[in-house]
């Protein structure tokens, strides 16, 4: 009796399994016809988009490779190059946006089609007995179609507070990262004399914890507790996500001086750049490093300096662990103030000091980026409405300066999907990356065996989904 159960199971389970595989091939052929719209329309990019992600759904899809520039050799689709495949969107403005109005109404009458023959497998594979084939119909459905609220709920997403939606383990994480602050080391008080004070010739209050001391000529010893409260939560969540500690024992120093005159002193005590370099860094508001991160506070509350005191900690620890030594080829700022953003906006739900400046990117308070509550909204606009930056300007640039708005906000959403949904492979990505020559692309195909356009596809698919009512 048991075996017969046992094989009446699998070919439940074979029989479903073909009628996917039929549901992937039918998806990939709209897919072609929607890239043959665009192609015709001489909006090359976009249809070798579809063209790519129909090689995805059936990868047997012949009309697809050979669009892309394939050829089938020994069995196996091999770039042809003989041909040039044009990969450039020729219309612009006027006639461009309509163009990708037509092609989001293509996609989303595909998507609801769609995600209504997966759901009625997912119910078939849940009347079977089958709960691994179910939850992948599901999963299915939902790419297609991510307001699809039935399949979140057997998917075991949970609604958020703010609104959209979040995977069990993703609501988990951020309410770990938030609720263990309160539990988080405050230190002790220090009374030895410092080095900084014999040499800056003035009295600080100091506050030490385990790995994390912060230091003040002005500041009350309650307000040092909450920054080392700060750094060592930043600290000790950043070692949970990545499994490494980058800082060894060696402790990392907050000085928050309260006027712009000591601050100068500091880099003259303590820096080691040229006259021209220390000048420069004399006009800032602080200069982050490693062991020792300082500003001076100036009109800057008390809240926005815990925002730094995050955003430092965070940066330096992934410049240690990901960067490195950083070269004229090689200085990866996507990851390091991506990252540095990630905790800041979910340790204290800010982004108020970063090495980019944030300015506005529109109208109305939901595309302010100074609220970083509201990215998740801005950054499924920019995708879905085809204005998001483009991934080389992102992983490819070496100066702060460089970096736009959107862009640092860009990066912030590639490192949230890489660490939501590829932790294991990020870590040794960033392994990688820090004896690497360049800003991802060789690390990136090594380890995930993605190009970095590809990446981009996955990231953009994933914000589709992940972002939805968000």
């Amino acid at each position: 009796m048991v075996l017969i159960l046992f094989l009446a199971l699998q070919d439940s389970r074979a029989e479903l399994q073909e009628k996917v595989a039929k549901q992937l091939r039918n998806q990939a052929t709209v897919r072609v016809s929607i890239g043959e719209f665009l192609a015709g329309a001489q909006m090359h990019e976009w249809a070798q988009r579809e063209y790519r992600r129909a090689c995805e759904l059936d990868p047997g899809c012949e009309a697809a490779w050979t669009k892309r520039g394939y050829r089938k050799v020994d069995g196996k689709w091999e770039f042809d190059g003989t041909h040039p495949v044009p990969t450039k969107n020729k219309k612009t403005g006027a006639e461009g946006e309509k163009l990708r109005k037509e092609y989001q109404k293509k996609l989303d009458s595909m998507g609801a089609d769609f995600a209504q023959r997966f759901a009625r497998l997912a119910e078939e594979a849940e009347k079977a007995g089958l709960k691994e084939e179910a939850a992948a119909a599901w999963r299915r459905s939902l790419e297609c179609d991510p307001t699809n609220e039935r399949a979140r709920k057997a998917l075991g997403y949970e609604k958020l507070p703010s609104g959209g939606w979040a995977t069990p383990d993703e609501k988990r994480l951020l309410e770990e990262i938030r609720s263990g602050l309160a539990s988080a080391p405050t230190g002790s008080a220090m009374t030895e004399e410092t080095a900084f004070e014999k040499a800056l010739k003035f009295p600080l209050t100091k506050r030490q914890a385990d790995h994390f001391v912060a230091l003040s000529p002005h500041l009350p010893d309650a307000t040092l507790q909450a920054f080392v409260r700060y750094g060592e939560h930043t600290i000790a969540t950043w070692r949970k996500l990545f499994g490494a500690d980058a800082f060894g024992k060696t402790k990392v120093y907050f000085l928050v001086f309260e006027k712009k005159e000591q601050h100068e002193a500091y880099i003259d005590a303590y820096h080691h750049g040229t006259r021209q370099e220390k000048d420069h860094a004399k006009k800032t508001s602080g200069q982050l490093g490693f062991p020792t991160t300082e500003c001076w506070q100036g009109a800057h509350t008390q809240d926005s300096i815990e925002d730094y005191c995050v955003h430092a900690t965070a940066q330096n620890l992934m410049r240690i662990f990901a960067v490195g030594k950083r070269t004229k080829t090689h200085d990866p700022i996507w990851i390091t103030e991506g990252t540095a953003y990630w905790f800041t906006r979910s340790v204290h739900n800010s982004a108020r000091w970063g090495c980019v400046e944030l300015s506005s990117t529109g109208t109305g308070e939901e595309k302010d980026p100074r609220k970083p509550e509201g990215w998740p909204r801005l950054v499924r606009a920019a995708v879905v409405e085809e204005r998001d930056p483009h991934i080389h300007g992102v992983l490819k640039c070496l100066n702060y300066q460089e970096l736009s708005t959107m862009e640092t906000i860009k990066a912030w959403s590639l490192v949230d999907f890489l660490l939501l949904e590829h932790r294991a492979k990020f870590v040794e990505f960033c392994k990688d990356l820090r004896g690497a020559e360049d800003n991802g692309e060789k690390s990136l195909a090594k380890v995930f065996g993605w190009t970095i356009e590809e990446l981009d596809a996955k990231w953009r698919e994933w914000v589709a989904v992940a972002y939805a009512g968000r």
